[in-house]
C-alpha cells in the first residue's frame, strides 16, 4: 500500500526525486526511516519486461496522486496514461498538482485549467476537479530542499492532507522533531568541543551561515511573493498588489519589479479598493456627484468612504434591509429599505431622519429627490422628498426590476418582465409604446438619463448587449465581456455604459453621441463572483462596483475616456507640434523638458505647472517625416532655426547663433560641446572657446546621420549612420576609436541605428534595426553580446542614470519596452497609447522618463520603484491582515507593506 503515487515526465525527474525525498523527511527524525511510502518508478519499480502492469498495480495501491505539471508533462503520453488510470478507479481519490514549470490558469467559467493560457495543463486532468484544485507552485523556490523556506512550505502543503493534519500541525510537529534531534547533536558536539579557538571559529561560521540563511530566506520569500502576486491579481486584486509591494521591499530584483509593473497594469483605472466585511455581500453602491464620496451596503449596514487618491472609510451606520442608496451630495446619504422606509442620513451631524411613503419595494432617484415604491400588486407610486405624491403608474405584469428617473426628473422608465415602459412626470402618462427587450437577466438593463436609450443583455447564440435608440428603434450590438450582465448603468450624458457580470468582470463601454457610429470597449477584472451593483458619478469620471464577496472597487474611467494616461503617465500627453518627435531631454532638476519635432518646433515644457513655450516661433517649418534635433544640457538649449544651430539659456539670457548646419540635422550636446549631423552625412563638432564657436568636420561616409550622442563629461561621442553603422569618437583629438556596424539578423530599421550614453558614464547603448541592443564601453573598448529586444527595429533608446533601466521604442509599437540592464531581463511595458515612440530620455534622478512619438506627442512616465510601491499602496488602501499573511507565508508577524 502506498500513501501517494508521484507522476512526472522524464525531464522533471530530478525535481520529482527532491519532492519525494523532502516529503519523506518532513516530520521524520534524523537517522530514522520515514513511514511515508511514496511510489516513484525510478526507485520503486524493478526492471521487468512489461512495466505497465506493475505501474497500474502501484496506482491501484496508492491513496493519493501527485502530478508534477510542466510543459513537458503536458506532452507526455505516460503521464497522461497514469492519470487516466488513477481517475478511473472507484472510489475517487485525491489528486494534487505541483507546478514545476510553465503556467496554470484556472478558468472559473469552465471549471478547468484554461488551455489557451496554460502551457502546463494536462489534458487528462481536464475533467478531474469539481472545484479549483490545490496547486503547489515550486517555480520560485531557491533550492529544492527543506532548507529553502518556500520549498519547505509547499512540501508541507502536500504532506499535510496525506497525513491527515493541517499545515500548521505538521509544521509544529516537524519543528519539535528537528529540535529534539538538534539538542542531541548539540550535546554530542559540546562533549567534543575542547578548544576555545575552535569553538569561536565555529561560532563565527555559524553566524555567517545564519546570516546567509536569513538572506536566502528573504530572497526566497520575495520571489515567492512575486509569483503569488501574479496569481492573486486575477482573483484578489488588492492582496496581489500588497504581495508585489512586500516582494519589492524584501528584494529589489527583476522579479519584484516585474510584479510591481504587472500589478500597476492589471487594472490601471483603479483608484482604490475596500473589503470591509470579507465574504459578506455588498448589494448596493452609490457615488456622489463630485465623485469624492462613495457609499455601499451589505443589506443591513451602510458604509461611507472618501474617494480622493484612495479609499478611506469615514462613516458606518446600521440600517436593516437596505435595497437602494443615493448620494445627493458629499454630506448626505439617502437609504431606502425593503420595508418601504426612506432614511436621510446627514454625514456632517451624523443625524438621520426616517419616513415611510408606502409599503413595498423602493427605488431611488440618484439625486435623492424622488422615490418609487412598488406594492404587492406591482403598482408603482412615486413620491417627492417632501412627502408629496408625484404619480401612480399602471400595474405591471411583474414586480419592476429596474426604475430609472430622467436627469430632469420629468420622466421615468420602468423595466418589468423584460418590457420597458416610459412615463411622463408628474402625472404618470405613458410617454411611448412599451418596448420588449427580449430574453436575458432581468436586472441587467440600464436606461440613459434622458430616457432615449436602453442597453440590455440579450440571451442569444452570439451573446451580446443590445443598445437601442428608443426614438428611432435603431439597435447596435455591443460585445459582452464573457458572462451574463447582472447590472448596468449609464453616465449622466449617456456616452458611457458600465456593466457588471457574473464572472467578476466590469465592462466599460464608450458610445459616440452620433448613435451607432462607433464604440470602444474595455473589460477589467478584479472582482470575485457576481458583480452585484455599479454606479457612475455625475461627470462620468468615476465608476464604483461591488460584488458578492464584499469587495468595493472605484475606477477612474476618465482615463479610459481619453486614454492619454497609462498607469505611469503623470499628466495628459504634451502636444509638442504636428510632426515626429525626434528628441526629448530633461534639465538637471527633472522638472523641465525640451522637445523637438519634424514640424520645426522646439518647446520647453515646465512639468510643475503644465506650461510650455516655443523656442522656434520664427523657425523653418519642415515636412512631417523630416528630422530636426535639439538638446538640453546644463541650463541651455541647443536647437535648429533657419538652417542654423542656436544656443539659448532656458532661464532667460541672450540667444546665441552657433553656426550654419543645414536643414534636418540631428543635434547632440554636452556643456560647451555640440555635434550636428545631416541627411547627407555631414557631421560637425562644435566647441565654444574664448573667441566664440568653432567647428571641425568629423570625417565619415555620406550616409545619413540618424542619431548622435555625447557622454556627460564631453569626452566621447557616437554618431549613428543609416543603415547600420555607428562611429565612436574621442573628442580630444578628435579621433575615431571604433566603428560598430552590421546587424545580427539582416533587418534594417527606418531610423536606426539610435545611440545614447548612460548619464555620467562612457557606457554607450546602440539600438539597431534588427531589434537588438549593443552596449559598448568607450573607456575599456569592450562590447556586450547583443540583447535581443524584439523582431522590430529600435527607433528610440535611453538608459537610466543608475544603469538599471533600459528603455526602447519599437517600430509600429505605441508603448515603451523596459529592461533590467544588468540581468538583461525584460521588466515589462509602459503603456501610454502613443503612436510609434521615436524619442526617449530619463530625468537625472531616473524617476521620470519622457517618450515622444510620430504624431508630435510626449508622455512623461513615472519610473521610480518607490513611487510604484506608493501608488499600489494608495490603491490597496490597507496593509496585510494577520490572517492574510499567515495564509500566504505562515509567519506570525505582519510585514511592512503599506502599513503607513
Amino acid at each position: 500500500m502506498y500513501d501517494a503515487f508521484l507522476s512526472y515526465s522524464h525531464k522533471d525527474k530530478h525535481l520529482a526525486a527532491a519532492i519525494r525525498r523532502a516529503m519523506r523527511r518532513l516530520g521524520t527524525p534524523r537517522r530514522r526511516r520515514s513511514t511515508l511510502r511514496i511510489f516513484r518508478d525510478d526507485t520503486d519499480l524493478a526492471a521487468t519486461p512489461g512495466l505497465w502492469p506493475d505501474i497500474a498495480a502501484a496506482l491501484d495501491a496508492s491513496a493519493h496522486l501527485i502530478v508534477i505539471a510542466s510543459p513537458a508533462a503536458s506532452r507526455s503520453a505516460y503521464v497522461g496514461d497514469e492519470i487516466t488510470h488513477f481517475l478511473a478507479q472507484e472510489p475517487r481519490r485525491p489528486v494534487y498538482v505541483v507546478l514545476a514549470d510553465g503556467t496554470l490558469v484556472w478558468d472559473r467559467d469552465t471549471g478547468r485549467f484554461d488551455p489557451e493560457v496554460s502551457d502546463a495543463a494536462l489534458p487528462a486532468l481536464a475533467e478531474a476537479f469539481p472545484v479549483e484544485p490545490l496547486v503547489v507552485d515550486v517555480r520560485e523556490a531557491g533550492r529544492a530542499t527543506l532548507a529553502d523556506p518556500v520549498f519547505r512550505r509547499n512540501i508541507a502543503r502536500l504532506v499535510a492532507p496525506i497525513r491527515g493534519k493541517t499545515v500548521d500541525e505538521l509544521d509544529d510537529e516537524d519543528r519539535l522533531v528537528q529540535r529534539r534531534s538538534l539538542r542531541l547533536t548539540r550535546g554530542a558536539v559540546a562533549g567534543l568541543a575542547v578548544l576555545l579557538v575552535a569553538a569561536v571559529a565555529a561560532g563565527l561560521i555559524a553566524v555567517s551561515n545564519a546570516r546567509e540563511a536569513r538572506e536566502q530566506a528573504t530572497r526566497s520569500t520575495a520571489r515567492y511573493l512575486a509569483a503569488q502576486s501574479r496569481q492573486l491579481l486575477r482573483s484578489d486584486i488588492d492582496l496581489g498588489m500588497l504581495a508585489a509591494v512586500q516582494s519589492s521591499l524584501l528584494e529589489d530584483s527583476v522579479g519584484s519589479r516585474q510584479a510591481l509593473l504587472l500589478a500597476l497594469q492589471q487594472d490601471p483605472l483603479v483608484v482604490g479598493t475596500a473589503r470591509p466585511d470579507p465574504d459578506v455581500r455588498l448589494d448596493a453602491v452609490a457615488l456622489s456627484p463630485s465623485g469624492r464620496t462613495v457609499a455601499a451596503s451589505t443589506g443591513k449596514r451602510v458604509r461611507v468612504w472618501t474617494a480622493e487618491r484612495s479609499l478611506r472609510e469615514v462613516k458606518t451606520r446600521d440600517i436593516p434591509d437596505v435595497r437602494a442608496i443615493a448620494l445627493p451630495s458629499d454630506d448626505e446619504v439617502v437609504v431606502a429599505a425593503a420595508s418601504g422606509s426612506v432614511t436621510t442620513w446627514n454625514l456632517r451631524t451624523d443625524q438621520a431622519q426616517e419616513w415611510r411613503p408606502a409599503e413595498g419595494v423602493p427605488f431611488l432617484d440618484p439625486s435623492g429627490e424622488l422615490v418609487a415604491v412598488a406594492d404587492q400588486d406591482n403598482v408603482l407610486t412615486i413620491w417627492r422628498r417632501d412627502h408629496t405624491r408625484v404619480a401612480t403608474l399602471p400595474a405591471m405584469t411583474e414586480q419592476p426590476a429596474v426604475v430609472t428617473f430622467s436627469a430632469d426628473r420629468a420622466g421615468v422608465a420602468v423595466v418589468a418582465d423584460r418590457v420597458l415602459s416610459t412615463f411622463r412626470l408628474p402625472g404618470g402618462e405613458p410617454a411611448r409604446e412599451p418596448v420588449p427587450l427580449g430574453s436575458g437577466y432581468t436586472s441587467g438593463v440600464a436606461v440613459s438619463p434622458d430616457l432615449s436609450r436602453v442597453v440590455a443583455d440579450i440571451r442569444s447564440a452570439d451573446g451580446h448587449l443590445a443598445l437601442t435608440d428608443l426614438t428611432t428603434g435603431a439597435v447596435v450590438k455591443l460585445p459582452r465581456m464573457g458572462g451574463t450582465t447582472i447590472t448596468a448603468r449609464f453616465s449622466r450624458d449617456g456616452s458611457k455604459i458600465v456593466t457588471g457580470e457574473e464572472g467578476g468582470r466590469v465592462g466599460l463601454y464608450e458610445v459616440t453621441k452620433t448613435f451607432g457610429s462607433s464604440y470602444r470597449v474595455t473589460a477589467v477584472p478584479g472582482h470575485v463572483g457576481f458583480v452585484t451593483a455599479v454606479a457612475v458619478d455625475a461627470a462620468g469620471e468615476l465608476a464604483a462596483s461591488v460584488d458578492q464577496t464584499g469587495r468595493l472597487i472605484v475606477r477612474d474611467i476618465s482615463i479610459h475616456d481619453d486614454m492619454d494616461n497609462g498607469p505611469f503617465a503623470e499628466a495628459p500627453r504634451l502636444r509638442t507640434g504636428r510632426g515626429r518627435v525626434s528628441s526629448v531631454g530633461f534639465d538637471v532638476t527633472g522638472t523641465r523638458l525640451l522637445s523637438s519635432d519634424g514640424a520645426g518646433t522646439t518647446r520647453l515644457h515646465d512639468l510643475r505647472d503644465g506650461t510650455a513655450r516655443s523656442l522656434t516661433t520664427a523657425g523653418l517649418r519642415l515636412g512631417v517625416t523630416e528630422i530636426i534635433g535639439s538638446a538640453l544640457t546644463t541650463g541651455q538649449a541647443f536647437f535648429l532655426r533657419d538652417n542654423a544651430l542656436v544656443r539659448q539659456p532656458v532661464d532667460g539670457g541672450t540667444e546665441e547663433r552657433v553656426g550654419d548646419v543645414g536643414p534636418q540635422a540631428v543635434v547632440a550636446a554636452s556643456g560647451d560641446v555640440a555635434i550636428t549631423g545631416d541627411p547627407k552625412g555631414r557631421t560637425l563638432l562644435w566647441r565654444r572657446g574664448d573667441n566664440g564657436w568653432s567647428s571641425s568636420d568629423l570625417a565619415g561616409d555620406p550616409a545619413e546621420v540618424t542619431s548622435a550622442a555625447i557622454s556627460s563629461d564631453g569626452r566621447f561621442a557616437a554618431v549613428g549612420r543609416s543603415p547600420d553603422r555607428v562611429d565612436v569618437w574621442e573628442l580630444a583629438g578628435p579621433t575615431r576609436i571604433e566603428t560598430v556596424e552590421g546587424v545580427e539578423r539582416g533587418i534594417i530599421g527606418l531610423n536606426s541605428p539610435v545611440v545614447t550614453f548612460q548619464p555620467g558614464t562612457a557606457n554607450l547603448a546602440i539600438g539597431r534595426g534588427d531589434g537588438t541592443v549593443l552596449m559598448w564601453d568607450a573607456v575599456a573598448r569592450t562590447r556586450s553580446e547583443p540583447l535581443v529586444v524584439s523582431d522590430k527595429s529600435i527607433e528610440a533608446i535611453a538608459v537610466s542614470p543608475d544603469g538599471r533601466f533600459l528603455a526602447t521604442g519599437l517600430a509600429n509599437t505605441p508603448d515603451v519596452t523596459l529592461y533590467d540592464l544588468p540581468s538583461r531581463q525584460p521588466i515589462g511595458t509602459l503603456q501610454a497609447n502613443l503612436d510609434t515612440v521615436t524619442a526617449l530620455g530619463f530625468a537625472p534622478d531616473g524617476g521620470r522618463l519622457a517618450a515622444g512619438d510620430t504624431s508630435g506627442r510626449v508622455a512623461v512616465f513615472d519610473t521610480s520603484v518607490a513611487s510604484w510601491r506608493d501608488r499600489l499602496c494608495r490603491v490597496a488602501g490597507r496593509p496585510f491582515s494577520d490572517a492574510e499573511w499567515a495564509a500566504l507565508i505562515g509567519a506570525a508577524d505582519r510585514p511592512a507593506a503599506c502599513r503607513t
